[in-house]
């Protein structure tokens, strides 16, 4: 159970210590000790204190005696400060001092037993590490309240714990404070619920402070026991009896504390209450499983806040509520659920410190989480002694079960530490007793069991009332078998209060009347007999079964003048001809049909996961499906990602009690049925990755428990259903990747606690809905890549909460806030590329300081980049400005980049295709290391590659193209060796082409074309084996094609070599280039023949050799390219008759055979027929073809071509 409550900064729940404080060179008087104890008593912050712990009594009369017993003289120890500016001790060591000078009142006998007892008391209490405490400042108060509370309140001892870890290289310390109260003590097991006063056991405040970084910071959680009224009386059962208990009657009803608790919760404002069972859910030490719960109290959670000071001691944060984990027994399952809660409270100090990025958790790091969990949570305890918990030691050890010698080491500390506490309040806790038992007026303190023990009486004494006639005295035999007696009247309601009945016997008596509805209570009946009796409805018997979904366990029913035996196995396996069958196990036999027909629908299932779905075990034990430990109904269909393929039938709509459905990453088809709409309880549906397709079933309004609706990349139509609009509890709607289309309706601004909405790539229309800007819980805005128009609503602009906010893709104007930054200061992503934006970028943008990934691409902002806000950003991953009009064209333009030298986590840099004007700066160089994506091409950028661009090692893809270079690429460029594409082309870069490219062996694309590079093709980039594309065309290049650069067998995009000085022949081995789609190296010096080897490219779709000086024939092998679409061989000095092949070269689309020395008759069938696809002009001894090529007649005795 989880409290959540509201509550003022300065509201924390006053504490009070029994433990005796001193002051500094300061001694009690010996005459004043009543005084000071009363002070104590009081529980307020006016304690005396002297340097000695002592125990105490209390006399009949009320005075308080501090002599009669030892005392111990400690050392006290200066430790580190915890608070600020504060001393704080440690009681590390002392000197015990006997007593028995003052004993003359007591026995000698009593003086010597107790007066050594005491002593091992003390010295126990000596020899026990941890004993903490200030003479300057109260450190029983939290954090938060200490800080505003005025100077000079008096100062208290508190048990301090610290752990001290490194965390990204900066030093932290982790603190752990708890305070018990005093006004309710006693051991757990004796001592439950509340007094009259209000007061609880087992309350404990328990405030979590981190220091890191000259920041501290302060989370506070309180646990207890339920507040109520009720007791639980020990005995050997392994489930002791619990009891409500009312101030005007003490014997009320047996009742779950929880539902009366919860019952109170709704009467109190401010306050959400929620009921977790631990057990099913965390069962087995699944802990992980708290997940669960967090994610029904996250909202409330976050907003609750925790306390945070920076350095100066400004406060920056403050706790607006607390939570209260309420437990039977306030124990293992408490301490697990605040050491989760308190885990991700720390993840979110660290991040708002900047320690840990938003993506960032400190179970990222496997040292320091185990180090917050050894410290910080208190493990299951399921060897948990009882000796540890009476002395407050809650540490478990799994590898060493407490034996009954260690744990009794235990009970002189509990004694010592609490006997104060149990003084103050014995008698309260006599008055209380009194007043909930009948016990007589001379028991001093009756025990809890005593009471149990009198009110069993009382009920025996009045049952024996009752019998009129007892011939054979039997009356001394107690027990529930009452067969054979002579009783009369009705079967009293009041049986079903006796909820641990397991046999009820009232056979061969004249009772009347009807069965007791209210014996449904009695879920642990296994033996109900009625035979021979006066029951006036005989159905009655099956209508209470039957509306008891409890009695699961009764094996045998008599009733009536005949043995009628009736077996009614409701756990195991009932034959279907059963008489009377419960909604229970009539769900239970919905269910099965209901799966038996899931999967019949699976028409594929590689993975084999439907193979545990047969009859040999029961269904809650098959693959994904997960049950009620009680009912045996399914409430989780989980087969996420298992490959399957088929339909969802429209029987899935009877597992009536289904609270998730999760069948992502698969290949579901056909349409979601409408029956999922009677599924009320439903609260997650994910269907995302299959190919789904219709409509969203308007039925599903009525699943108005939803919290997650998840169909992303499905192939769903039509719009969004008005009738969803009763999803009022709906925190998830992932509608991403489909072909939805309509606007987007206005009434999901009614989903107050929705906190992601992805509506992304669908077909959307209009504007963004205003009403949107009221989901003031919404942390992801996910509308991009639809056909939306008009501006931003301003109102969205108001959900400070977003931390994801895209809109890309589309076709929304206007201008951004300037406050933008303001406005959403938890902006992690923000995406607004491609849309009609105007404007300046806005300067308020280093506000939000999380930020990681910003998109401007593709819009008309204007002006200037703010460089300074934006090097404030030091989480900055990804920052694209390209295809703007921001820049002057101006010297300076490009020096934002000196500041960007602060983003140490920047991975890319776009500022393509904008107006930017000046020297790329030398800062550029030093960038990130961690930076990927540099893009600056398409600008107005002068002067030369930086020398240092070697220092950017991580350099994926570097884009310079398009730009006024000059200069030479310098040889610091072959230690990108990381680089993969890298465009130099349009620029003035002149000089060689460096040999260290070779050492560039991830190189795949490389573009220097369009510049004025000289000299010869340096052979190292032959090393290049993972090019496939290579583009050195118009340039100043000379001499031979490196035999090794042919060698590039996986080039197979393009290798374009023209428009240079090329000299020498195209290389033999020009054949291996098998996977080559396009080869061009027109417009050189080369001769020689055409190799036949060529042929050998059959990937070929782009051969051009024209305006060389080859000569020869046309190689018949090129007869194997049949994948050719364009040849290009004119302006050579080939000769001959052309080959018949070419016209079969059935993909060939353009042929260029120009100014050769061709011969014979031209061919007429394939490309030679398309007069727009072939020229053959300059070929004056060519003869034939088709018309319209005007070429002259072939002579009659001359054979055509061969």
């Amino acid at each position: 159970m989880i409290w959540l409550h509201t509550i003022p900064p300065l509201g924390s729940l006053e504490m009070c210590c029994p433990v005796i404080r001193a002051a500094p060179n300061q001694t009690p008087h010996p005459g004043s000790p009543k005084q000071n104890l009363d002070d104590i008593r009081s529980g307020g912050n006016d304690q005396i204190a002297y340097r000695k712990l002592c125990s105490c009594t209390n006399f009949a009369d009320g005075s308080w005696d501090l002599s009669r017993l030892p005392c111990l003289s400690s050392d006290l120890h200066e430790v580190s400060v915890l608070q600020r500016g504060y001393e704080e001790f440690n009681c590390s060591g002392g000197k015990g001092f006997d007593s028995f000078d003052s004993l003359a009142n007591f026995s000698v006998t009593w003086d010597k037993k107790d007066e050594a007892y005491f002593m091992a008391l003390l010295k126990t209490v000596q020899s026990t590490l941890g004993l903490y405490f200030s003479y300057e400042t109260d450190i029983t108060l939290n954090f938060q309240r200490r800080c505003k509370l005025v100077e000079g309140w008096m100062a208290k001892p508190i048990w301090k714990q610290t752990a001290q870890l490194k965390l990204k290289g900066l030093s932290a310390t982790l603190t752990l404070v708890s305070r018990r109260c005093t006004r309710r003590l006693g051991t757990r097991m004796w001592r439950r619920g509340a007094n009259l006063d209000g007061d609880v056991a087992n309350f404990i405040e328990t405030e979590q402070l981190v220091e890191i970084e000259g920041f501290q910071s302060s989370l506070l959680q309180i646990r207890g026991s339920i507040p109520l009224l009720w007791e639980q009386i020990v005995d050997l059962s392994y489930k002791p009896q619990l009891r409500i208990i009312t101030h005007e009657q003490m014997h009320g009803d047996e009742g779950q504390p929880s539902m009366a608790f919860s019952a109170e919760m709704q009467n109190l404002p401010n306050v959400r209450y929620v009921s977790f069972d631990f057990h099913h859910v965390c069962g087995n030490s699944n802990f992980e499983n708290l997940k669960v719960l967090y994610e029904q109290i996250s909202e409330q959670f976050e907003q609750q806040g925790y306390f945070l000071v920076d350095a100066k001691g400004n406060i920056l944060e403050e706790q607006k509520g607390v939570v209260r984990s309420n437990c039977i027994d306030c124990l293992d399952r408490t301490n697990v659920t605040q050491s989760y809660l308190a885990q991700m409270s720390l993840d979110a100090q660290l991040q708002r410190t900047r320690v840990l990025d938003s993506f960032e958790s400190i179970s990222m790091f496997a040292q320091h989480c185990q180090t917050f969990r050894e410290y910080g949570i208190l493990r299951d305890g399921i060897r948990q002694d009882a000796m540890d918990l009476i002395s407050g030691c809650y540490t478990v050890r799994r590898d060493i079960s407490p034996s009954r010698a260690e744990s009794f080491s235990y009970i002189p500390v509990a004694s010592a530490l609490l006997i104060g506490g149990l003084t103050l309040t014995s008698v309260t806790l006599q008055q209380v007793l009194c007043m909930i038992s009948t016990c007589p007026e001379s028991a001093a303190f009756p025990s809890p069991t005593l009471l149990g023990n009198e009110s069993d009486h009382l009920g025996l004494l009045d049952f024996k009332k009752r019998i009129t006639k007892d011939p054979l005295s039997v009356m001394s035999s107690w027990n529930h078998s009452l067969g054979n007696q002579q009783v009369s009247w009705e079967i009293p309601q009041e049986l079903g209060r006796l909820r641990t009945l397991k046999s009820l016997n009232l056979s061969f008596n004249s009772l009347g009347g009807k069965i007791p509805i209210n014996m449904s209570h009695c879920t642990q009946l296994r033996y109900f007999d009625l035979f021979s009796i006066k029951i006036m409805d005989v159905m009655k018997i099956a209508f209470t079964i039957k509306h008891s979904r409890t009695i699961r366990n009764l094996v045998l029913l008599k009733f009536l003048h005949g043995f009628i035996l009736l077996l009614l196995c409701m756990i195991s396996t009932c034959p279907e001809s059963a008489a009377f069958l419960g909604p229970t196990l009539l769900g239970n036999k919905s269910d099965r049909l209901a799966l038996l027909d899931f999967k019949k629908r699976i028409t594929e299932d590689p993975l084999s996961v439907m193979s545990s779905w047969n009859h040999s075990i029961h269904f809650c034990s098959w693959v994904g499906i997960t049950c009620h430990r009680a009912t045996q109904r399914v409430l989780i269909l989980d087969l996420e990602d298992k490959q399957l393929v088929g339909s969802i039938p429209p029987s899935i709509g009877n597992l009536t009690l289904l609270v998730e459905i999760s069948l992502g990453i698969n290949k579901f088809h056909d349409e979601i049925p409408q029956e999922l709409g009677r599924l009320r309880t439903l609260e997650s549906l994910n269907l995302s990755f299959n190919s789904l397709g219709g409509k969203i079933p308007t039925n599903m309004s009525h699943c108005t428990q939803l919290r997650v609706f998840d169909l992303v990349s499905n192939k769903i139509i039509g719009s969004i259903p008005h009738q969803l609009s009763s999803w009022l509890s709906l925190t998830v709607l992932h509608l991403t990747a489909n072909n939805l289309s309509g606007t987007i309706p206005g009434w999901i601004g009614n989903f107050s606690s929705l906190r992601s909405l992805r509506l992304s790539l669908n077909n959307f229309q209009g504007s963004i809905p205003n009403e949107l800007g009221h989901i003031t819980t919404l942390k992801i805005f996910a509308v991009g890549q639809n056909n939306l128009s008009g501006m931003l609503p301003s109102s969205i602009y108001n959900i400070s909460s977003i931390y994801k906010f895209g809109v890309a893709k589309n076709q929304v104007h206007g201008e951004l806030p300037p406050n933008l930054g303001i406005l959403l200061p938890n902006l992690v992503v923000f995406l607004c590329g491609m849309n009609n934006f105007t404007g300046n970028i806005p300067v308020s943008i280093s506000n939000a300081s999380r930020l990681q990934v910003i998109d401007f691409d593709s819009n008309d902002f204007t002006g200037t980049i703010p460089g300074e806000s934006l090097g404030s950003l030091r989480s900055l991953i990804w920052l694209n400005f390209e295809d703007n009009r921001l820049g002057n064209g101006k010297l300076g333009d490009l020096s934002f980049p000196n500041f960007l030298t602060n983003c140490t986590s920047l991975q890319e840099l776009g500022l393509s295709y904008n107006r930017f004007g000046g020297e790329i700066p030398r800062s550029i160089a030093n960038l990130s290391t961690q930076l990927q994506v540099l893009y600056l091409g398409f600008n107005l950028l002068h002067g030369s590659l930086p020398n240092d661009i070697g220092n950017l090692i991580n350099l994926i893809d570097l884009d310079v193209s398009h730009n006024y270079l000059a200069g030479v690429v310098p040889e610091e460029i072959g230690k990108l060796e990381k680089m993969e594409i890298l465009d130099l082309h349009a620029n003035k870069i002149s000089g060689p082409i460096p040999s260290s490219l070779g050492n560039i062996a991830s190189l795949i694309e490389l573009y220097m074309d369009g510049n004025s590079f000289k000299g010869s093709i340096p052979p190292s980039l032959g090393n290049c084996q993972n090019l496939l594309l290579l583009y050195l065309y118009n340039n100043n290049l000379t001499g031979n094609i490196p035999q090794k650069l042919i060698e590039l067998s996986n080039l197979s995009i393009s290798l374009d070599l023209s428009e240079n000085y090329l000299t020498g022949s195209l290389p033999s081995n020009v054949g291996d280039l098998v996977h080559l789609t396009m080869l061009d190296v027109s417009n050189n010096k080369l001769t020689g023949e055409i190799p036949s080897t060529i042929g050998s490219c059959t990937s070929l779709e782009g051969l051009y050799l024209d305006n060389n000086k080859f000569e020869g024939t046309i190689p018949q092998s090129l007869k194997d390219l049949r994948g050719l679409e364009k040849l290009d061989i004119s302006s050579n000095n080939l000769s001959e008759q052309i080959p018949v092949f070419i016209s079969k070269l059935g993909a060939l689309e353009y042929l260029n055979l120009s100014y050769n020395d061709f011969e014979g008759e031209l061919p007429k069938e394939g490309i030679f027929s398309n007069v727009s696809g072939v020229s053959v002009l300059g070929n004056h001894r060519l003869c034939g073809g088709i018309p319209q090529l005007h070429l002259p007649a072939c002579p009659k005795n001359k054979h055509n071509s061969s």
